[in-house]
């Protein structure tokens, strides 16, 4: 399965409210990244792992990266999506407190998120014009921490890419490959696998295939 990673690239001709920086180069990681533990809706709130590097005022993006469930039938549907559940909500605001490792929204949060599916925060740089002078990249997706491979920057004249913006490898994680040459899971012509999906043997057997990949 195929990594899988979001960028977003806005090009904005309204002056945010955020604090611009003009004339800027950028390469590298411009991002931060923060794993969402709680959402309050009453509260407009986010409960984060941490703060550090957060401030009054600073644009961030919300996004929920899993949650979605597939068909788990032995059939020809087998991993058809059943139910998206949240996993792909995103939105942008501003923050507008924060106490401890509580950020306190400015703008009333329009989707639902459910941080047991993997949320999180992202910092938005934002610039004037700004000039992408080396490769620009995401911090890697971590599947237990569920933050990363996400590239969000804004600028409200121009981006100019002098530069590439390479996410190779940095998004959800493919199938483990099990390989061992062991009958019966080693694929023989004379074995006839009929199935669409296999369940893993016992620990203590061989098994050839490939585990199902993150995400859908």
């Amino acid at each position: 399965m195929k990594a899988f990673v979001t960028i977003f690239l806005l090009l904005l001709l309204i002056l945010p409210q955020s604090a611009v920086v003009y004339g800027q180069s950028i390469s590298g990681i411009v991002n931060s990244y923060y794993q969402v533990n709680t959402v309050n809706t009453v509260a407009n709130s986010l409960t984060l792992n941490t703060t550090a590097g957060l401030s009054n005022g600073n644009k961030v993006l919300l996004i929920q990266m899993k949650g979605a469930t597939i068909n788990t039938a032995n059939s020809a549907a087998y991993g058809d999506v059943t139910a998206l559940g949240d996993a792909g909500n995103y939105e942008f605001d501003y923050i507008c407190s924060i106490s401890g490792n509580v950020v306190n929204l400015e703008y009333k949060m329009l989707n639902t998120y459910d941080p047991t599916k993997q949320v999180q925060l992202v910092s938005v740089p934002v610039y004037s014009a700004v000039t992408i002078t080396g490769t620009l990249t995401a911090s890697p997706w971590d599947p237990v921490a569920g933050t990363g491979g996400v590239i969000v920057i804004e600028a409200t004249t121009s981006i100019l890419l002098n530069s590439n913006i390479d996410v190779s490898g940095q998004g959800f994680q493919g199938g483990a490959l099990q390989n061992y040459p062991v009958p019966p899971y080693n694929c023989l012509w004379a074995i006839n696998v009929t199935d669409y999906f296999t369940s893993l043997p016992p620990s203590d057997a061989f098994h050839t295939g490939g585990k199902k990949g993150e995400g859908i």
